[in-house]
């Protein structure tokens, strides 16, 4: 899972960014640099909008070590 495609499992820049409480502008900075691991615990707790994708502290991790899948 690539970091787009984590900030769209949550709804997008703007859904993720009233989860998170960072700006619109840092969360659209996500897609590109990754999910900064002090959301990780937050977003690994927090169901998607639709509940059809899980984002686990192992995907958020493999991310950052450049193993999305």
């Amino acid at each position: 899972m690539t970091a787009a495609e984590i900030v769209e499992a949550y709804g997008g820049t703007r859904a993720l960014s009233q989860i998170t409480g960072a700006s619109r502008n840092a969360v659209a900075m996500w897609r590109r640099d990754g999910v900064p691991s002090k959301f990780w615990p937050l977003l690994a707790r927090t169901p998607t909008p639709k509940g059809n994708k899980r984002v686990t502290l192992a995907i958020l991790e493999a991310h950052r070590n450049g193993k999305a899948s």
